[in-house]
């Protein structure tokens, strides 16, 4: 959000912001950066935390953040990020490697459901789906375990983690 006087500066800005929001493929109008009611539809509103919908995002987020405290997650040195693979422009999957345990990151970013082949070597199980309707997610398509060269199909606009199993 931005307070500033100079006319110059908030028209870049704005130009600046509509050309970030074509990236995404908005749709509508773009919000006004220079804008009070911009500023104000943003707040987060506490109160929603505690509605049906509220509950269930707020247990998403609790449970990323989670994950993130866990060592595969956790910045480390003996950790890397060993392939990250890109297929049909909208789904990426990051394979995270560290001393003791390997997990994928797997995102679709595209509203239609995406197909791909799993393409890591071992067994590994989910530890995270934000189709799940405890997320009030649009259905999991995604099975609890994979393998390499198994087929898979995730739901538009997921998110999922896998964790390798120790042989």
């Amino acid at each position: 959000f931005t307070d500033y006087s100079d006319q110059t500066l908030i028209d870049n800005i704005r130009d600046a912001r509509k050309k970030e929001f074509e990236h995404f493929h908005w749709t509508g109008e773009v919000p006004d950066p220079q804008s009070t009611h911009t500023f104000l539809a943003s707040k987060l509103n506490w109160q929603q935390r505690t509605s049906e919908q509220g509950k269930k995002v707020t247990c998403y987020y609790h449970d990323l953040i989670s994950l993130r405290k866990n060592r595969l997650f956790r910045p480390q040195p003996d950790r890397q990020i060993k392939e990250v693979l890109t297929e049909q422009n909208s789904l990426l999957l990051i394979h995270k490697v560290s001393a003791d345990a390997e997990a994928v990151i797997a995102a679709n970013f595209s509203s239609q459901n995406c197909t791909f082949t799993f393409p890591f070597l071992g067994e590994y199980l989910k530890v995270l789906d934000s189709a799940e309707a405890k997320y009030a997610g649009s259905g999991v398509t995604l099975p609890q375990s994979t393998t390499q060269g198994c087929q898979q199909t995730m739901s538009g606009f997921t998110l999922a983690v896998y964790q390798k199993i120790p042989p």
